[in-house]
This record gives structure tokens, sequence and C-alpha cells, in this order.
């Protein structure tokens, strides 16, 4: 119970953040409007590149909080999904079998973006299948975002959406529909410019 009033707390918490950073770019773009200049508008703390990175998310197995920016230095898979969705199941065993290859390498951050589903329902779908990486809940506001990156296909778990952010977070690419399998992902991975702009 306790447990998950501090879940209830840090996911309250990141959707504060996330509203925050909308409104302090909100709140500068109105100076600027208004014939003021950003100076003018209260200072906004410094955020990523692309502000959903910054989105803090919650560990659904340990509880501990996370951002997609704290990973910058590796390519992150970012894959949406849904436990109804069989197809979903098909595409994280195949992420799991591209970990046995190259370990740690890569991140794999598994995001649930069904609104009608329950962290305990994704800790059972852990379970049940033995998936070990980091799976979280997905904000309304971070959908959003992703949305409106990646088009509305990012959300339709049956298209077992995978966005493959390299490293440095400069290129973020949403991968073809379908399952992916490692071969194919590994590909892509090694296709991504190194971070500082390297190839």
């Amino acid at each position: 119970m306790q447990r998950m009033k501090r879940f209830r707390g840090r996911l309250a918490a990141a959707r504060l953040m996330a509203g925050a950073l909308l409104a302090a770019g909100a709140t500068g773009a109105f100076a600027q409007s208004a014939g003021g200049s950003a100076a003018e508008a209260p200072a906004a703390a410094p955020a990523p590149a692309v502000a959903w990175l910054g989105v803090e998310l919650t560990d659904v197995r340990t509880g501990e909080t996370f951002t997609l920016a704290e990973f910058a230095e590796k390519p992150v898979l970012l894959e949406t999904f849904a436990v109804w969705c069989s197809i979903c199941t098909n595409q994280q065993r195949q992420i799991g079998a591209l970990h046995d290859e190259v370990g740690d390498s890569v991140v794999s951050v598994s995001l649930n973006t069904d609104p009608n589903e329950s962290q305990a329902q994704i800790s059972r779908h852990l379970d049940r299948h033995g998936f070990d990486w980091v799976y979280a809940v997905s904000p309304v506001e971070l959908s959003r975002s992703l949305r409106d990156e990646f088009g509305v296909s990012v959300l339709h778990p049956p298209s077992a959406p995978v966005i493959l952010i390299c490293p440095g977070q400069t290129e973020r690419l949403l991968l073809r529909r379908g399952v992916k399998r490692p071969d194919f992902l590994q590909e892509r991975i090694a296709a991504c410019p190194a971070a500082g702009g390297e190839a």
C-alpha cells in the first residue's frame, strides 16, 4: 500500500514536471508575441533537447524513477505496448533475444500506453514471460508527445512500435511496422551516429 502511494506521488510529480515544461515554453512564447522578450519571462530549468526525454518514469519492477535522458550514452529501444497485445509480447521476446546477444550495450524500455491497464497487470506480464528489462507506464503527456513526434501509429500496439533513440539522443527513429527480429534491430543500431556526431 505504501509503495503504491509512493508510485502515485511520483507519477503525479512527473505529470507536474511535464506540465511545467510546457507552461514555461508557452510563457516565453507569450512574452515575445506581446512585444516583450523571452528574458522577461521566468527562467525555466534546463531541459533535454526533446522535452519528453526528461519526463520522469517509474520502473514497474523496482519502483525506482528514471528518465530516458539518463541513457544518452547508449542506444535505447523504446517499445510501446499493451499487455493484451500478443504481437507486442512477440516483439518483447525478440528484444529478449537481442539482449542475449548484445547484453547491456543497448538499453530497452517497454512503455505501457494503455490507460486501462494497471501496474499490477504489467508486473504479472513480466513474471509470466520472464522479461527482465525496464517497464514503465506512460504518463498521458508523454504519450501525447510521442504521438506528436512520430504519429498516431506509435500508440497502436499491434503494429509493434519500437523507437530507436541513438546515442546523443539527437536521432530518434520509429522503426518499421511488425515484429522486428534481433538481426534487424542490430543493423539499425549499428547505423546510429555515435554520440558527439561521429559516424
